[in-house]
């Protein structure tokens, strides 16, 4: 199965909206797509800490979208979606 992904906020950092869209994420088994690096993780840790959940990807602020979609494309083309889960990631 293919990895199928979901952005947070349209990736704006200054949108966050945690553990509701962790769980959103989680519930249609897509690895969270997000460029909140400070609360993120936190959230992840505790959703992940009680319940199965896929991996969230980090994108740090200074990626641009280009460079962003060129890295999930790669991680598309080359990850099994059983591979992504529970665990945080940062894009390649």
């Amino acid at each position: 199965m293919k990895i199928r992904f979901q952005a947070d906020a349209d990736l704006n950092p200054q949108v966050r909206r945690g553990l509701r869209v962790l769980r959103l994420a989680a519930a249609d088994n897509r690895v969270l797509v997000t460029r909140d690096v400070a609360t993120m993780p936190e959230h992840f840790l505790n959703l992940a800490s009680h319940s199965n959940s896929p991996v969230i990807i980090l994108l740090p602020s200074s990626r641009s979208i280009g460079m962003v979609i060129e890295g999930l494309f790669l991680i598309w083309l080359t990850e099994a979606a059983d591979d992504f889960r529970n665990q945080i990631r940062w894009l390649p």
